[in-house]
């Protein structure tokens, strides 16, 4: 309807209505069975759907290939519509072998070759090839960069207490997004994300002539890094108590504990990979062989979170 104008009513055959709450239930529902048809691992997230495949040989390459043939097709039977231009290829691995893949259709003989990318957004993290986190975090740091300067343009008091409001509820989250996915562990994109939080805390007129720790104390802050420490120790407490659930490729390493000691997990043995050295289950494993087993066995997330701020902050 635009003014006094209306249009003549019309049957809906297909599809959802956006914004609805059934919608996305709905779509998961018409999508799931796509998985199916594959033979290699497939992530389906709302439209987005990632094929994942090891390829080592001429056949796997091949059977890449079907697979994506059999996801044309399912498209074709069920009327959806690729969209070929968002359709890209990423190799990650310095040996692996750059293979070309298409995508076929198989009635109006048209084939499209895929772009290979090295630079993705998956679910709001950017994922490189080398699955290094350089990227992800110079944009994270820019998005909250372009966030503080937005505050600082709209807000005329300089008082503490609101710029400690305003930079926690609209500033931080920007520098903490998915980040136990991307943690960096390079010095320099920590302190990348730092100085956002150094800028922040010097707005408030009060304390802007401390050092970057006093300034943190008077607000009532911590460090980045500490929050990470932090947000890494409930996530993997969230898994061991079943609240959140993982498929690992290689489950995490645990042992038994020294009499009356609860069981303690191990790092695994990594020769000539940093990304796999400080991927999360290697690097939470001593801040979390550290907690003491009161609060490794807390009953709820909300007192695990109150006994690790009260006990062992200091220690990790």
């Amino acid at each position: 309807m635009l003014g006094s104008s209306q249009s003549d009513w019309t049957n809906v055959l297909s599809g959802v209505p956006q914004g609805s709450v059934l919608g996305p239930t709905l779509f998961v529902v018409y999508i799931n069975d796509l998985a199916s048809v594959l033979t290699n691992t497939c992530k389906l997230f709302a439209d987005d759907c990632k094929i994942l495949a090891k390829v080592g040989r001429r056949e796997d390459a091949e059977g890449l290939q079907n697979d994506l043939d059999a996801t044309l097709k399912w498209c074709k039977d069920w009327g959806m519509q690729l969209n070929f231009l968002k359709c890209h290829v990423m190799h990650c691995g310095r040996t692996n072998e750059r293979h070309e893949y298409r995508l076929r259709d198989l009635e109006s003989d048209i084939e499209w070759v895929l772009e290979q990318t090295v630079r993705e957004r998956d679910l709001g993290v950017i994922i490189t090839p080398e699955l290094k986190w350089h990227d992800q975090v110079c944009s994270a740091a820019a998005r909250a960069s372009r966030m503080l300067g937005v505050l600082k343009n709209t807000f005329v008091s300089r008082d503490s207490g609101l710029w400690k409001r305003l930079y926690t509820t609209y500033v931080r989250p920007h520098l903490e997004f998915a980040v136990a996915a991307w943690n960096p562990h390079f010095r320099k994109d920590i302190a990348v994300l730092e100085k956002v939080q150094h800028r922040a805390t010097k707005v408030a007129s009060d304390f802007r002539s401390l050092k970057y720790e006093e300034r943190c104390n008077k607000l009532g802050l911590t460090s980045l890094v500490s929050r990470r420490v932090r947000g890494d120790m409930i996530q993997q407490f969230k898994i061991l108590n079943g609240m959140d659930k993982v498929q690992w490729v290689k489950e995490p390493i645990v042992v038994e504990g020294r009499v009356g000691k609860r069981e303690q997990l191990r790092r695994e043995v990594v020769l000539s990979c940093a990304q796999r050295h400080n991927f999360f289950t290697n690097r939470i494993v001593n801040n979390w062989n550290k907690l003491k087993d009161e609060t490794a066995s807390a009953q709820s997330i909300a007192s695990f979170k109150l006994q690790f701020d009260k006990r062992e902050v200091a220690t990790l």
